[in-house]
């Protein structure tokens, strides 16, 4: 039902139209000089007939097809709108590119210019921007480009961290709307919710606001958003919406003044300026703008760039899917299901999984861009080449890509009118995004301070692919899809996934990674494939953080786990547990491009959270990856030798300083994170004398260790895995008596038998202070008896004391994990019950 009716009010995809016949380009060494054809006719007359057919009689497509057709050229001259009568200002000429040889010229800034070029030679007033020059009308040569580009893939790359969560919690509003609607009117037109849920999302994600703040902002802020963006666009746009000729002369005439929308732009610069405090310091303090110039680009990265091409892009998407009639929304459906099963690992990397979903976003990207027009001015005089002629372009001339019919290069795409669903699955298809440009660049291009290209390329592609999997997630299944688990590890986990309040969030994921378990001399492969630190969460309250990487290892962060980054791609990780020594994992990072902007910003994201939540020590070197070995890296069998020194100050650092972890309540102390510091200091210099010696070793003995090790690896991955599930899920908790049913449960006891008596004690002792703080601030409201410590922490005090349960969870390691997952559970529970160590004892002891 919710897919027909959004068939039903979704906008028609254009027509198809292509240019160019399939015949294999020439040799550049071959083609011809050729004269450009074309004309920009009289003055005046020729820009005005020009409009007339843009605009009125013919329509864009058509406008540039039929020059295209009459010249036999894909490149030629010709004008654009606006122009005459009150466009005095604005020079009309243009030289039109239509295939995508030609077009890409249009991204060399070595021979372009983009200065005030987004929507050609005309520019809205900068009242719209409080007269600013926003960063979209820069070139790369001016030096505030480089700053507010800077600023905005920053402020992208921090607002990963929630992009996921925010998305899925904004499209439950929507899609709950659009089902309510559907209920109570037997229809919904879904364009304006799922507006509101674009800007939503867009605050909370980019800005670090919540709209709902501001009720007026909540209420009316996209309201205005779509307002600031039609006077600004209007001049330049066919929109059909008016009976001609009225639309050619109230609508493009004249440029429309920014005073018409400046009381309520105000209000949206004011909700900015008053609530996005962490963001705007990020721009004066790291890129050296002003306060202003940071609100105002803010303002036009989130409305004008995101909002505005999501309205744009995401209907176009919805609308395509909804509706196909042939086959397509099963084969869809299909695929999600298969990867994301019930919905709860609906993630980055689980949409990355779904070839046909990101095929259909590509293909849709290709057949209907965002952003129809693309612009450039030629930077000097410069040879332009199409697939079968050169011409020459003058210095100051303008470039004009019309996207929908470059898209539709017939040299380059078989069957280019045809929308083709699975164009870019496999090798071959990945081979076309190449050519396939939408957002001021190839989408195999990379953003940065030197281009023009979005600087949110990536993050665009999958928030639609996650939409789009979203949808179908939710739509209805049909019989055949059920079926029952066959093992019992399929019923426990399904067991667990009918609890809806339990969840998991990747927050980073790296890929091409490989793990080695570091044996006396040996190392051992573990696991290979993407690395991810996942948020384990139950009703949005954050519970724990794992490592995991490939579907077998993982292992849980500590804030007294001992990291040592290596170089700049090799890092060890030391688990204390308490059934042997310390496990040591070699991580190695295999990057196809060591220099890719992805892998340095996820790197970098990974050292913060590290720093944050470990014992995390780093050489100034190991952020440079100009040696050979760092492009090799490290052979940790080669390497493995060496850790043994360092397990033996990791094991004396627990064994004297344990006792003493939590100083207050959520700091190490600073002896322990000395002494590991010193061992992680000792390691950083051994891995730089890269020595190539090798001890010897009794084979059978150390095969036998190995087998041992890997036998406690595969225990600690399933103790992380099913403790999790199993205390999330509230197994043996009841009024009055938490721990002791815990500590007994089969996972409970296998979890506890792991972790050093010492860090467990001091654990609980912190944990303790935290239960009486609460018990203290609730005395006067909540009964003593049955209250959710949850719903203490988390209403009752505050978001703040929420975030101390992630900082009580990274100081006092796996047990405090366990703890306090138990304690998070919305079950009967009396907080004047303290927990003692003699609880503890005697269940580890039945």
């Amino acid at each position: 039902m919710l897919l027909r009716t959004m068939a039903a009010t979704s906008p028609r995809p254009p027509p198809s139209t292509s240019l160019t016949s399939q015949q294999p380009p020439s040799p550049p060494s071959q083609l011809p000089l050729r004269t450009m054809p074309g004309s920009y006719g009289w003055p005046l007359v020729g820009p005005l007939s020009d409009r007339l057919d843009y605009f009125w009689f013919q329509g864009p497509d058509k406008f540039f097809r039929t020059r295209a057709e009459k010249y036999k050229s894909t490149v030629f001259r010709t004008n654009i709108p606006p122009t005459f009568p009150f466009f005095g200002n604005v020079n009309p000429n243009i030289v039109a590119v239509l295939d995508v040889k030609s077009f890409s010229h249009l991204f060399d800034m070595d021979l372009v210019d983009k200065r005030d070029v987004l929507i050609g030679d005309f520019r809205p007033s900068l009242g719209f921007y409080g007269g600013v020059r926003v960063g979209v009308y820069l070139d790369t040569t001016e030096p505030k480009h480089a700053k507010i580009k800077g600023f905005a893939m920053e402020t992208l790359k921090r607002s990963s961290k929630v992009w996921l969560q925010e998305l899925r919690s904004n499209l439950n509003i929507f899609w709950g709307t659009i089902e309510s609607e559907i209920s109570k009117n037997g229809a919904a037109s879904y364009i304006f919710p799922l507006q509101r849920c674009i800007f939503s999302f867009l605050c909370a994600s980019l800005a670090g606001v919540d709209a709902s703040v501001s009720p007026d902002i909540a209420e009316n802020g996209w309201k205005t958003i779509n307002t600031w963006l039609a006077l600004q666009v209007i001049p330049t746009a066919k929109l059909g919406v008016v009976p001609q000729p009225l639309e050619e002369i109230l609508l493009h005439t004249w440029p429309y003044p920014s005073l018409l929308i400046a009381g309520n732009y105000k209000k949206l610069y004011n909700f900015i300026d008053e609530n996005a405090g962490d963001c705007l310091r990020l721009g004066q303090e790291e890129f050296g703008l002003t306060r202003d110039e940071a609100i105002q680009n803010l303002l036009f990265v989130l409305g004008f760039n995101a909002y505005g091409g999501f309205s744009v892009f995401l209907p176009s998407l919805i609308g395509r899917i909804t509706g196909d009639n042939s086959g397509l929304q099963e084969r869809i459906r299909t695929e999600v299901r298969r990867v994301c099963g019930s919905g709860s690992d609906l993630n980055f990397k689980t949409v990355n999984e779904m070839e046909l979903v990101k095929s259909v976003v590509y293909e849709t990207l290709r057949f209907s861009p965002p952003v129809p027009l693309q612009f450039a001015r030629a930077r000097k005089d410069f040879q332009i080449s199409s697939h079968d002629a050169v011409f020459e372009v003058k210095k100051g001339e303008l470039l004009c890509g019309y996207q929908p019919l470059v898209m539709r290069d017939a040299t380059v795409f078989d069957e280019p009118e045809e929308f083709k669903p699975d164009r870019y699955v496999g090798e071959t298809g990945s081979e076309l995004l190449n050519y396939l440009y939408w957002s001021n660049g190839p989408q195999t291009g990379t953003p940065s301070a030197s281009n023009k290209q979005c600087a949110a390329k990536d993050i665009v592609t999958l928030t639609a692919s996650l939409l789009v999997a979203d949808l179908f997630l939710r739509s209805k299944t049909s019989k055949t899809e059920t079926q029952q688990p066959s093992s019992y590890g399929q019923q426990q986990d399904a067991m667990y996934s009918s609890y809806g309040t339990v969840s998991d969030e990747v927050l980073l994921q790296i890929h091409g990674c490989r793990a080695h378990l570091i044996n006396g001399s040996e190392a051992v492969e573990l696991a290979a494939g993407d690395f991810e630190l996942v948020q384990v969460l139950d009703n949005n309250v954050a519970l724990a953080m794992v490592v995991r990487i490939g579907n077998d290892l993982q292992w849980p962060v500590i804030k007294d786990e001992p990291v040592v980054k290596l170089d700049s791609r090799d890092y060890l990780f030391t688990l204390p547990v308490k059934d042997g020594e310390p496990l040591s994992y070699g991580i190695t990072f295999f990057p196809i491009d060591e220099n890719d902007i992805v892998f340095v910003n996820s790197i970098e994201l990974l050292d913060d959270f590290l720093r944050e939540n470990s014992c995390f020590s780093s050489s100034p070197s190991s952020s440079s990856s100009s040696s050979s070995s760092v492009n090799n890296g490290i052979d940790w069998k080669e390497f493995a030798p060496k850790i043994e020194d360092y397990n033996n100050v990791v094991a004396k650092a627990i064994a004297g300083g344990t006792g003493h972890i939590i100083r207050g309540m959520f700091k190490c102390s600073n002896a322990y994170t000395n002494q590991v510091h010193k061992g992680g200091e000792i390691m950083i210099t051994k891995a730089e004398k890269k020595s190539g010696a090798s001890s010897k070793r009794n084979a059978t003995t150390n095969k036998n260790q190995i087998n041992k090790n890997l036998q406690r690896v595969r225990k600690l991955s399933r103790a992380t895995e099913k403790l999790s599930k199993t205390m999330l899920n509230g197994v043996g908790v009841v009024s009055g008596s938490v721990m002791g049913p815990v500590v007994k449960s089969k996972p409970g006891k296998a979890f506890f038998s792991m972790v050093p008596g010492e860090v467990l004690l001091a654990s609980l002792d912190a944990l303790n202070k935290l239960l009486d703080a609460a018990e203290a601030a609730e005395r006067q409201t909540l009964s003593a008896t049955s209250k959710a410590t949850t719903r203490m922490v988390s209403e009752r005090l505050g978001e703040s004391a929420g975030e101390a349960t992630k900082d009580v969870l990274g100081t006092v390691g796996h047990a405090a994990g366990t703890a306090w997952n138990v304690f998070n559970i919305r079950k009967a529970f009396s907080p004047s019950s303290s927990v003692t160590s003699g609880i503890l004892k005697n269940a580890s002891r039945k």
